[in-house]
């Protein structure tokens, strides 16, 4: 008895609720009188094939169809994490897993190899960005069967797997997060390690003690680059560990000297750069004046020969940790006792002077009583003068209650604690900080948004008219590539501003909207131009998405129909040569290759006839012809050991093609 069902449609619609990125479609490029013009042509998918038991009862039906979903099993489900979990929750419960389902640790069990192969195949999608969208939108039919055949031992993930990840004073960062850090503003020292690395592991303890002599100085950072080999790679990592200062707008500094606490502390401390003042009878009173002014206060170290005050070290860790709030000087008492005896001083101590505050006021100068900079800094933090709270009535800077004003949140749809920059154009004017919670990421978020054209939109500001170009970009807040992509928004709605505007909507608040628009993958991001919507397809960066606009405006692909491609295509006329791209929506190397079709179609456009001759430079024929010259150059930079003829191309177009080798291709078939 033999029958046969393709539960892929089943099991597809039962994968996440959200997300879908515009499937690439078959492409097409026409040459027309040598001038290159780009079509897209929908591919139909294949018909799904019915369920025929005809055998069988139905009832049977329903039974093996339950159990082929139990034996492959929804990915999430697998590893016990939730369908919002990050990389790093995600990589926790595949440990979690992995120590106790492990072939190694159950040898009499036939069938641990089978389901540990399941759960590794798991973890190895959802810790990929790329392969963890694929799954999301399309569900195991748009992966590779091929992956997630083998797997480690045992003892590689009790000992190797996942070295930081239970290190508070360490930030795990991942490519979704990483640009974020770095550009904060903030100094990031971050460790890229490799998990089977011996030496990473032989770091490892030494780098969590100076992670916690650091905390709250600089941020530690590490990089597993087992999981993140793309970010490594176009960072130059090459060797393991490797160790780098970060700081917003420069060059990364490697460390390379002996891998010790007090090295690695001594490295660090060089771009602490605050500077600390010396107070004297000559400056104090002037100093002081000059930052209560400004809003800010001073902690003061006295040193004498009795007490205790700030070792020099220590003063400068706290000038970087409070930098910006309060500025740190220390005072002589052995040279200028008198000066101390006026701030009732007799030995060494520490005290926090903040704005406005006098000896004479009582409790308004903080009595320090610790050395430890992070203790001092706690306690610094909490005396300052705290933000102003803000109501319907007083709407500048500061914090919003949300419980005695929830008459101000809820129109916009704040339901969680969060930060919000209002752009100065009114109430609904407004865009919410999606990253971590942490200072670095909340000041970078401020200073972009400030600059950008960014609206976090709700239902009763979506651009639903669409009298406007509006691009959307549909997202969910847990998302890391839909993290990597805001910074970006950002950086195009500047290039753009006055030609079209940007928003952001959360399908985890907006479901029933974001339904309306059928997305099922995240980020999806769309643009809405008068009746005509397009998903955008490319690569999540500023250039690309102003890059697709760019071809929304001047077409260079378009998209066609069965029909009229059979008029275009196959009823062509001669001399006409078509280039065509067959593809699969969820086909991962199809998408890759649409923003170099497009690109080369745009350099066909505009290209120029050169004439063809060729001349052998000699640097002096170089020098007085070419940079000396007035005629236009192309030239070809070669050594005498290589060959120009060692790339060829065959009718087929590779998937990793750039628009230069496509290029080559029409260039052979043009008709002269």
């Amino acid at each position: 008895m033999n029958f046969s069902f393709d539960n892929t449609q089943q099991k597809t619609q039962c994968r996440r609720e959200a997300n879908r990125l515009i499937s690439l479609q078959l492409v097409v490029v026409v040459t027309l009188g040598g001038l290159v013009m780009g079509y897209r042509v929908v591919s139909g998918a294949q018909p799904h094939r019915p369920v025929r038991p005809t055998l069988l009862p139905l009832l049977l039906l329903v039974t093996l169809l339950a159990a082929v979903w139990a034996e492959s099993g929804d990915y999430y489900d697998l590893l016990g994490v939730s369908r919002d979990a990050t990389t790093r929750e995600i990589r926790r419960g595949f440990k979690k897993l992995a120590l106790t389902m492990h072939p190694d640790k159950n040898p009499g069990d036939p069938s641990a190899h089978d389901r540990f192969l399941q759960v590794n195949r798991a973890y190895e999608v959802l810790k990929d960005e790329d392969l963890r969208k694929k799954y999301d939108k399309y569900g195991e039919k748009g992966l590779d069967e091929q992956q997630g055949g083998r797997y480690e031992s045992w003892s590689y993930y009790r000992y190797d797997f996942g070295i930081y990840d239970d290190d508070l004073e360490i930030i795990t960062l991942d490519s979704g997060d990483f640009e974020a850090a770095v550009n904060s503003g903030e100094i990031w020292f971050i460790n890229f390690y490799f998990p089977r690395c011996s030496h990473c592991h032989q770091l490892a303890p030494t780098w969590r003690e100076f992670a916690k002599e650091m905390d709250g100085v600089i941020r530690i950072g590490a990089v597993n680059c087992g999981d993140n080999n793309h970010l490594c790679r176009r960072r130059g990592i090459n060797s393991y560990p490797s160790l780098f200062v970060f700081r917003a707008g420069q060059k990364p500094e490697k460390f390379n000297d002996e891998r010790s606490k007090d090295e690695l502390v001594r490295f660090s401390m060089k771009f602490i750069t605050t500077s600390i003042a010396q107070l004297w009878q000559g400056n104090v009173f002037s100093e002081i004046e000059s930052a209560f002014s400004s809003g800010l206060g001073w902690l003061i170290t006295f040193c004498s020969d009795t007490g205790d005050c700030l070792e020099p070290r220590t003063r400068q860790k706290l000038a970087g940790m409070l930098d910006g709030l309060v500025k740190v000087g220390w005072m002589d008492c052995t040279t200028d006792e008198q000066l101390c005896h006026s701030f009732q001083v007799t030995g060494g101590a520490t005290a926090l002077f903040p704005p406005g505050s006098s000896l004479d006021k009582h409790g308004s100068v903080l009595w320090l009583n610790t050395l430890d900079s992070k203790e001092i800094y706690t306690q610094v933090i909490n005396h300052l003068p705290d933000l102003e709270l803000l109501t319907t009535d007083s709407f500048e800077v500061g914090r919003v209650n949300c419980i005695t004003d929830s008459d101000l949140c809820q129109p916009l749809y704040i339901h969680k604690p969060c930060v919000a920059v209002f752009k100065g154009l009114g109430i609904h004017d407004f865009e919410i900080h999606h990253g971590k919670d942490v200072l670095y990421n909340i000041v970078g978020f401020a200073k972009d948004s400030v600059r950008a054209h960014v609206t976090t939109l709700r239902p009763d500001n979506f651009p639903s008219d669409r009298k406007e170009p509006w691009l959307v970009d549909f997202f969910a807040p847990w998302c890391p590539p839909c993290r990597a992509l805001l910074p970006e928004l950002r950086k195009a709605s500047i290039q753009l501003a006055g030609q079209m505007k940007f928003g952001t909507l959360d399908c985890t608040i907006h479901h029933s909207l974001c339904s309306v628009y059928n997305i099922q993958a995240y980020p999806t991001t769309v643009i809405f131009n008068g009746s005509s919507v397009h998903e955008y397809e490319g690569q999540h960066s500023a250039d690309g998405i102003l890059e697709f606009i760019q071809d929304l405006v001047n077409p260079t692909v378009v998209i066609l129909d069965p029909p009229s491609f059979t008029d275009r295509v196959k009823g062509r006329a001669n001399g006409q040569i078509w280039a065509v791209d067959f593809y699969a929506p969820w086909c991962g190397p199809c998408q890759a290759l649409m923003p170099e079709w497009r690109r080369m179609a745009r350099v066909r456009l505009i290209s120029v006839s050169l004439p063809r001759a060729s001349v052998d430079l000699t640097p002096e024929t170089f020098k007085s012809q070419v940079l000396s010259g007035r005629d236009h150059w192309v030239l070809d930079f070669y050594a005498p050991w290589t060959s120009s003829d060692d790339v060829t191309s065959s009718d087929p177009i590779g998937r990793g093609a750039t628009a230069v080798d496509l290029i080559g291709p029409m260039d052979q078939r043009t008709p002269p």
